[in-house]
Parts: structure tokens; C-alpha cells; sequence
């Protein structure tokens, strides 16, 4: 690979991965047993994943997303967001118009139209929290 090209994976990104897969277990107050047991694999090859000695293939990353409930870019560090909003892309919000368009709307948005939307989009929020909460 030449100098000046990025691996795939760097260092940063795996101890990122890392730290993640040991705190989805974690958090849902698991062993690394019991994630084996889900994957039909052994105990060490889940703390390998943990330590990042090796990186699961991506089929387990999409089992261990559908199993997180997340997406499988979460998992690899490459968005913030747990959700895997790809359910929903098709979702039509009118006749006209899907998630999607309008996901891509808004990224071609100008500036000022950004900010309006996402005025109105906190509104909605506030609205649906107080809906919620009656």
C-alpha cells in the first residue's frame, strides 16, 4: 500500500470497535459467554473481538447489530447514531415524498433552509413529547 494511503482500519478505529462490542455486552448486562452462545462461537474468539486482536467478519457484524438492535456502521465506528435508519428510507411521510427524499432534500439545502428545518423539526419534537407524556 503506498505511504500515503489510509488502511482500511486504523488503529484508532479498531480500539474504537473495541470498546464498543465490550460495552453493547456490557450494557445489556451480559458475558462474553453468552454472546458466544448467540454467535455459535467460542468464548476467546469473543474476547479477541473485545481486545482487538482480530475484527469480526462482517457477518457477525450484522448479527451482532440485529442483536444490539443498532446499525452495523454504529457497531464500526462509522456513525454516532445506534439506529439503522435503512428501515425507513422508503417510509412515505405523503403520497409524494419518502424519508429518503426528504433526507436528501435537506442535504442540499441551503444554509438558511438547514436552519429553518431544523427549527421546525425541534418543534415537532417538543409537540411529541408533550403528546407523549399526556
Amino acid at each position: 500500500m503506498p505511504k500515503n494511503e489510509k488502511s482500511f482500519v486504523d488503529i484508532t478505529r479498531i480500539n474504537a470497535i473495541t470498546a464498543l462490542l465490550a460495552q453493547l455486552r456490557e450494557n445489556k448486562g451480559l458475558k462474553q459467554r453468552d454472546i458466544a452462545d448467540y454467535l455459535h462461537m467460542s468464548v476467546g474468539t469473543i474476547s479477541h473481538y473485545e481486545m482487538g486482536i482480530t475484527l469480526p467478519p462482517i457477518e457477525v457484524v450484522i448479527q451482532l447489530a440485529d442483536f444490539y438492535n443498532v446499525s452495523a456502521d454504529y457497531i464500526l465506528c462509522r456513525c454516532k447514531n445506534k439506529s439503522d435508519y435503512t428501515k425507513f428510507i422508503d417510509t412515505k411521510l405523503n403520497k409524494g415524498i419518502s424519508i429518503g427524499d426528504a433526507v436528501e432534500i435537506m442535504e442540499k439545502a441551503s444554509r438558511a433552509n438547514k436552519e429553518t428545518l431544523a427549527q421546525i423539526l425541534k418543534l415537532m419534537a417538543v409537540d411529541l413529547n408533550n403528546f407523549n407524556q399526556k
